[in-house]
């Protein structure tokens, strides 16, 4: 069964970090009116100061903001009404097995199917008139590539299928994963076609350079004896993040240190923010704590 990497809903704080974790910042008023409440990406606080542990991509963003780039993010439910979302989909590059009538068939099935429109949000949200929120990559093209949780939760197949379609693009996120310790092994027959899609993407695309795979690392660091919920899980145990081809990425809070949730293991390449995030909600502009920043 498949695991969505992002918790509850809740407000994004405005909390002031200790002196230890500031410098310095200015900022841009080019940036959505909600950049202020972006403490990972480098907005400053209220007296001008910068969280050392944010990405800062102020400075990055002078050069580049993803213009160009084919961002693929395989998940569930992309609201394309949403005002910071508008025109941010390339909808040809889009994809929903379940429904190969109509381009817009990746909206949400349902109003709990928004996992896919908090993701989009942190990767490529942008406001043409700049009232709210920014993205990480606020010029890339975004393709939702519709896989589905749950009791009705996509197929070995599907989600292969989906991986298939990564071919087509530069870079693609995955902030989901099994809930079980060796669910996803590419080795058994059921999960091989995963294993044989992402080689491919990684062998022929982007001219022989490879799409960019990128995972979360999960929400499954902690560990209780006879616990079902907190069962400590490890990077180490899918292939989905322990792949020598995927970019698996943990979570860190706004103190520098381990999110308390983020999945350890050897093959997490690099750490993010991942707390207090503030993103795109479905219909409407709100924050999601615990989430996973993925690119």
């Amino acid at each position: 069964m498949f695991s969505p990497y992002w918790g509850e809903r809740a407000v994004a704080s405005k909390t002031i970090a200790s002196s230890g974790n500031l410098i310095a910042a200015s900022i841009s008023t080019e940036l959505g009116a909600r950049f202020t409440s972006q403490w990972y990406l480098g907005a400053p606080n209220a007296f001008g100061q910068v969280n050392q542990w944010a990405v800062s991509l102020e400075t990055v963003w002078t050069d580049y903001q993803g213009r160009g780039v084919s961002v693929g993010i395989i998940d569930e439910g992309f609201d394309l009404t949403h005002p910071d979302l508008i025109d941010r989909f390339n909808l040809p590059l889009s994809y929903d097995p379940r429904d190969l009538s109509t381009l817009i068939s990746i909206l949400p099935d349902n109003e709990t199917s928004r996992h896919g429109t908090w993701v989009a949000g942190v990767l490529g949200a942008h406001r043409a008139d700049g009232g709210g929120m920014v993205g990480v990559a606020p010029g890339a093209d975004l393709a939702g590539l519709y896989m589905r949780f749950g009791a009705d939760g996509a197929t070995q197949l599907e989600v292969a299928d989906l991986l298939r379609h990564a071919k087509a693009l530069d870079v693609v996120n995955m902030s989901w994963g099994y809930a079980e310790s060796f669910g996803d092994n590419f080795d058994l027959p059921w999960f091989s076609e995963m294993g044989e899609a992402i080689d491919d993407a990684l062998a022929t695309s982007r001219g022989g350079l490879g799409t960019v795979f990128v995972a979360a690392a999960g929400n499954d660091r902690q560990y209780a004896p006879a616990s079902a919920a907190l069962d400590g899980d490890n990077t180490n145990a899918h292939n989905l993040s322990n792949h020598r081809g995927i970019i698996t990425v943990a979570a860190s809070d706004a103190s520098g240190a381990i999110a308390p949730f983020s999945t350890p293991g050897a093959s997490v390449f690099i750490t993010a923010p991942g707390t207090q995030i503030q993103t795109t909600n479905t219909g409407t502009l709100g924050a999601i704590s615990r989430c996973r920043f993925c690119m």
